[in-house]
């Protein structure tokens, strides 16, 4: 049975100072699960989470709630954890960290996994570059995961930010077939995201998103098809930094 992991995080945070302390939480409407290109679920659904910073470590909880029932099951699916340290801003910043995740519907034997991740930024002029890798050391052991690409983000108007990201995905045949039934390396996913953030108090912020994932893999191409699919989102989010 496929195991689905985490959430698909759309823009993958900048590097924060080792001095920086926030505290905030989102809850975010999606028309479907995504997650590093792979669609996880086909109904909407809501991902409540809640973050800290402090003492020089970033600390997450998410969850994913579908709105629509499988298999006759209702309530959450998935809880996650994620842990990454954090980074001065400059040239290069080596940001590591520890991703959880756990099911409380799936078997025994798949109820839960962990990832040892170690992320790279850099900045190029208004933009960042990320190189997002990441390693299963419970499942599915020594399956490997990568993520490249870029992410901008700046003010347009005096309550509005515009931020973009586009990433492209490459895995293993470790994880595609763990993931994807396909023991094939390489390419997988492109997938783009827009989204505006309104904000609409001096810690409420309001952000519509969009992301649209194309299949770049040979392999993925042949088996899966070449559609595009698109997610639309909302996400309300409560933050202090």
């Amino acid at each position: 049975m496929l195991l689905l992991l985490a959430a698909f995080l759309p823009t993958p945070a900048a590097p924060s100072s080792n001095e920086d302390f926030s505290l905030g939480a989102s809850l975010d409407w999606n028309s479907r699960y995504i997650w590093r290109g792979i669609t996880a679920g086909e109904t909407a659904v809501l991902q409540p989470s809640i973050w800290t910073s402090l003492f020089g470590y970033n600390l997450e909880a998410w969850a994913n709630y579908p709105l629509r029932g499988s298999d006759g099951r209702r309530g959450f699916d998935e809880f996650n954890l994620f842990l990454e340290g954090t980074s001065p801003r400059q040239a290069l910043a080596v940001v590591p960290g520890l991703n959880i995740y756990t099911y409380p519907h799936a078997e025994e034997n798949e109820s839960w996994t962990a990832e040892i991740a170690l992320t790279f930024y850099m900045p190029v002029g208004p933009v960042w570059l990320f190189w997002e890798n990441d390693v299963d050391v419970v499942s599915h052991r020594a399956a490997y995961y990568a993520e490249f690409g870029l992410q901008a983000g700046r003010d347009v108007a005096e309550s509005l930010n515009l931020e973009v990201a586009l990433a492209q995905g490459y895995a293993t045949a470790g994880f595609n077939a763990a993931y994807l039934g396909i023991a094939q390396c390489g390419l997988t996913y492109l997938t783009a995201h827009i989204g505006i953030g309104w904000r609409l108090a001096g810690i409420l912020t309001l952000t519509p998103h969009l992301e649209a994932v194309f299949t770049v893999g040979r392999e993925l191409r042949k088996e899966l098809g070449t559609g595009v699919r698109f997610n639309l989102g909302m996400a309300l989010t409560l933050g202090r930094d």
